[in-house]
């Protein structure tokens, strides 16, 4: 895609090819509309000789990286962006997606109309609420997070709004169905007083 998460999956793309597999560039979108940071990623890959394509792909491919959107975005995948999502979805490769699953709300999980399966996501510092609400959860597969220097302090004293509880601190519950709904469970009452 254009935008940074674009960037970030030219950048994946490059480090593989320097490793010395055989990686094919498709930038998804028009090439005046992509940020800085792509820009300097799409110059650096054809300071190295690399073509990026602009069209569909015709080969076939083992693995593909999805970094079409990132977390920032807010509506539905439309026309040459979610063919995008339905070729790779349909290709039968091995899917990676950076930081989110294209097509993912990373705030609410939400899929804004159609959004890519990937098997693995590797996402940035932090988890995300879209990775393990659904449907995002099931768009994301297994879930990596990379920490790339993005600390607490770095939210300027704003902390985040959602927090884990340490691994081991969770109460016993039981295993939970992910399609199952809030009559699969029973119920719980809590009752609370002042804080």
């Amino acid at each position: 895609g254009c935008g940074n998460n674009g960037g970030d999956g030219f950048a994946v793309g490059r480090l593989l090819m320097q490793e010395g597999f055989p990686v094919d560039f498709w930038l998804i979108g028009e090439r005046s509309r992509c940020s800085p940071e792509t820009k300097a990623q799409i110059s650096i890959l054809e300071n190295y000789g690399c073509t990026i394509l602009e069209q569909v792909p015709e080969g076939e491919y083992d693995i593909i990286v999805d970094a079409i959107f990132g977390i920032g975005l807010r509506r539905a995948p439309e026309g040459r962006y979610a063919e995008a999502v339905e070729y790779i979805n349909r290709s039968g490769a091995f899917v990676l997606s950076v930081d989110i699953p294209s097509g993912v709300s990373a705030d609410t999980g939400a899929v804004y109309g159609c959004a890519v399966q990937a098997d693995v996501t590797v996402t940035f510092a932090f988890l995300k609420r879209g990775l393990v609400l659904y449907p995002g959860a099931f768009c994301a597969g297994r879930v990596v997070t990379a920490q790339i220097g993005i600390t607490r302090e770095s939210f300027c004293g704003k902390p985040p709004a959602v927090f884990t509880l340490a691994r081991g601190a969770a109460p016993p519950l039981p295993r939970r169905d992910p399609n199952g709904n809030k009559g699969t469970f029973g119920k719980v009452l809590l009752a609370a007083g002042s804080p």
